[in-house]
């Protein structure tokens, strides 16, 4: 992780340089962080496709429920946004959530 100070003057943070863990949840399992999306990606991409890739730079999963965002910074030079995003990883990372929809082993023959 690579710790940054706001060029906009807000608080400092710090980039995730991997996806974080569920040892990284809150209790409600919540999950936060700031990751890095180069402009480029973003004029290629949709919405669905951003916000699938905001969800596995922050969790290593598109499964992340409300997601949520926010421009905290930029790199001017490498052309990148900083964005803080948020959301709930119990489709991610609750093994109880898949048995609450059904979705076992035997119920998916896909599996």
């Amino acid at each position: 992780m690579a710790d940054i100070k706001s060029p906009t003057g807000g608080q400092p943070y710090t980039i995730l340089t991997e996806p974080l863990t569920s040892a990284d949840v809150d209790v409600e399992g919540n999950i936060s962080g700031v990751i890095v999306v180069g402009l480029g990606e973003l004029i290629k991409w949709d919405l669905e496709e951003f916000l699938d890739a905001i969800s596995e730079r922050l969790c290593g999963s598109d499964l992340l429920m409300g997601v949520e965002y926010s421009i905290v910074g930029f790199d001017d030079d490498e052309k990148e946004l900083h964005l803080k995003v948020a959301g709930n990883t119990k489709m991610v990372f609750d093994a109880d959530y898949d048995d609450e929809m059904g979705d076992t082993d035997e119920n998916n023959p896909d599996d």
